[in-house]
């Protein structure tokens, strides 16, 4: 909220510029802030939950056993995907897809566009909040280099890959880059290597796939936003958006539009 306040009523590329500039400086501050995250020297150690009891069921987390790690990142999983499926078809949801569509036009509709992008930025954190406090426990130590601006490349490319406005498509986009490094790399490493020796380029045979991965996933969003602009599983609005309009799409967009005004219209007894 502290940053999106500041930056909010800026639109294009001063939007992308600022936030940006933001994400050079935050990490640099924690660098710097001994008394807050010991600077360079991350902190350590974090303590982690012995035993936690969920819907009857008994997780502890020992030194060496890390199944249960996986069961509570997966009742973590599943509480984000329900909160968000919620929110989504909230009233304030529903700002958010008008804003989405046309900010001009929410705004007419009576809808605070600088407060609603604000709940965005602040529910958005608070679950990147959520899942940085298990990450935490579980490895135990925080350093500012594990949030710098690759981490934020990732994580938009599992946005762009799986689907924008598909929780579903972004978790499978998430799961598939997850396992690059340590499936479909593994898995191509060999072929590559019999491909640079048949025609004779032993830097290929050489390489490893896995230290240009930012590359890769680089050409991935490029083929993505020629290919399929709305990720592998877009939305249901996204993809008909992509689509010629026709009579339902256009009859759709309507009737959202008219939905959040008339959550925003005070009623006939508060007008008068």
């Amino acid at each position: 909220v502290l940053l999106g306040a500041p930056t909010l009523r800026l639109r294009g590329d001063y939007l992308a510029i600022v936030t940006l500039g933001f994400g050079e400086i935050v990490p640099n501050f924690f660098y710097n802030a001994d008394t807050i995250t010991n600077g360079t020297r991350g902190i350590n150690p974090i303590g982690k939950p012995t035993t936690i009891d969920v819907l009857g069921l008994r997780l502890a987390f020992g030194p060496t056993d890390q199944r249960n790690w996986y069961w509570l990142m997966l009742l973590v999983g599943l509480a984000s995907v329900f909160l968000i499926n919620r929110l989504y078809d909230s009233r304030l949801g529903r700002s958010w897809q008008a804003i989405r569509e046309d900010e001009i036009a929410a705004a007419s509709m009576g809808i605070n566009l600088v407060k609603t992008k604000l709940w965005a930025f602040a529910l958005g954190a608070s679950f990147s909040g959520f899942a940085g406090s298990v990450y935490a426990s579980a490895f135990q130590y925080v350093h500012p280099s594990q949030f710098e601006f690759t981490v934020s490349v990732m994580i938009l490319s599992m946005v762009i890959l799986g689907g924008l406005g598909n929780i579903y498509g972004v978790i499978f986009g998430g799961i598939l880059l997850a396992s690059f490094d340590r499936i479909l790399a593994e898995a191509l490493k060999e072929p590559l290597q019999s491909f640079g020796d048949s025609i004779g380029w032993t830097w290929l045979a050489k390489h490893d796939l896995t230290s240009d991965r930012l590359v890769v996933f680089g050409l991935a969003l490029v083929l993505m936003m020629l290919l399929r602009p709305g990720g592998l599983f877009p939305s249901a609005r996204r993809k008909a958006e992509m689509t010629p309009e026709s009579d339902d799409v256009l009859e759709a967009e309507t009737e959202q539009m008219y939905d959040v005004r008339h959550e925003h219209e005070p009623a006939l007894g508060e007008r008068a």
